[in-house]
Order: structure tokens, then sequence, then C-alpha cells
């Protein structure tokens, strides 16, 4: 492709300022001692939906 257009393209998809937000991917780490590691998150934006986070910074236990 010329780089000329691929400057065009990018530059409309700049300037269009579309976003989306990533709520929920996986992850693969190959750790050297455990071996495979999978990790799948889901995110939940409390800004956007008004929401009230429980528990405290790096406490992986559910609320409750």
């Amino acid at each position: 492709m010329d780089p000329g257009r691929r400057r065009e393209e990018f530059a409309a998809l700049w300037n269009d300022q579309t976003v989306g937000g990533l709520t929920r991917a996986c992850k693969v780490f190959v750790h050297p001692r455990f071996g495979r590691v999978e990790l799948t998150y889901q995110t939940f934006d409390v800004r956007v939906h008004g929401a009230r986070a429980q528990g405290r910074p790096g406490d992986c236990r559910p609320p409750g």
C-alpha cells in the first residue's frame, strides 16, 4: 500500500475520534516455573454506570 494513502487513512481515523473501550479480554503468559497461565478479565467503568466500587486495592476476593 502507498505510504501516502496510509497516512490519509490514519488521519481520517484520528480525526473521527471514535473510540471504544475494551471490556473483556484474555491474556496468556508462560511462566518459567508454573507454565501456561491464562488470565481472563472484564472491566466495568463506574463513571459511566454510576456504580460504587467495593473492596480494597489489591483485594481479589468478591465483596460480601
